[in-house]
């Protein structure tokens, strides 16, 4: 004959006031907000509960960067914090104390520096761009050498030498060719100067320059601006590359999306479509020549 549940265990026999049940109910839902908490977090990835990468990246980057963050995200989880800027204002707020993860220059000179001051440890080269001179198509203007650029009545937008990648590297080919003192005094009198590159490209789009000088990826990138090649500026190619910083608190995770930047085939996939020359492509090429 089986026991009934009643006789093997002895309930108490009285009712609970109503502060007994709020003090039980309380307790219990501690012990539950507790047993909770202790659990592993298990509806989100370890990438996205880490801290975002924080990249440092030329300006000339901006549009393929923006793209290929996002999609690293997509594919990993790993949020990506971007500041945009001259390769040398980039550099200066890196070496003043600026913390972050990636630096992306668009001239192996400013790389040069960065490992000079102990900022780097890896660094992987991406693709090659080249100063151009840009118009707006509306103009009809023909610009076949440096020469053209004196026109005394031209209006000339060029990037600061002291902020960004191609404007120093403007200045180093002007001054090769003996043309820098009087197109710079022309800007000065007529034309402006501009903290970037797209800035450059911004102006001579917008108007208030009639010709400027950029990377030729920026000026291809516009169907409203016509892209002259110089012979004068051909031989000042530039290497992009990206640098591990020995600032980052993820040196791994900042080398892999280095390594996406540089070598994934969504990456090469982008540069192709923006006008970037990879640096595979410039092998071949000086190969041919």
């Amino acid at each position: 004959m089986s026991i009934s549940t009643a006789a093997r265990f002895k309930f108490p026999n009285r009712r609970y006031s109503p502060s007994e049940i709020a003090m039980t109910a309380s307790r219990n839902r501690f012990l539950l907000l507790a047993i909770l908490v202790s659990l592993p977090a298990t509806g989100c990835s370890s990438a996205e509960s880490e801290p975002p990468l924080r990249v440092y990246c030329a300006a000339v980057m901006r549009k393929p960067i923006e793209i290929l963050a996002e999609q690293y995200k997509a594919e990993t989880g790993t949020q990506i914090e971007l500041q945009f800027g001259g390769s040398n204002t980039l550099l200066s707020q890196l070496t003043i104390g600026g913390s972050g993860d990636l630096y992306l220059a668009a001239d192996q000179s400013y790389i040069d520096r960065a490992q000079a001051n102990d900022l780097t440890d890896q660094v992987i080269p991406i693709a090659q761009i080249t100063p151009v001179v840009i118009a707006a198509k509306c103009k009809g203007l023909k610009i076949d050498s440096v020469e053209a650029l004196t026109r005394g009545d031209l209006r000339i937008a060029l990037a600061d030498p002291d902020a960004a990648a191609i404007g120093r590297i403007t200045k180093s080919a002007l001054q090769k060719c003996g043309k820098w003192d009087q197109i710079a005094g022309q800007v000065q009198s007529i034309g402006v100067i501009k903290p970037t590159v797209g800035d450059v490209a911004g102006a001579v789009s917008l108007g208030s320059a009639d010709v400027g000088i950029v990377w030729d990826t920026v000026g291809m990138q516009r169907e409203d601006l016509q892209v002259f090649r110089l012979a004068e500026l051909d031989d000042w190619n530039s290497t992009i590359s990206v640098a591990v910083l020995k600032s980052s608190g993820h040196p791994a995770r900042s080398l892999d999306f280095a390594e996406y930047l540089a070598h994934s085939p969504a990456a090469l996939r982008q540069y192709s479509q923006l006008h970037f020359q990879t640096l595979a492509e410039a092998d071949v090429e000086t190969a041919h020549e």
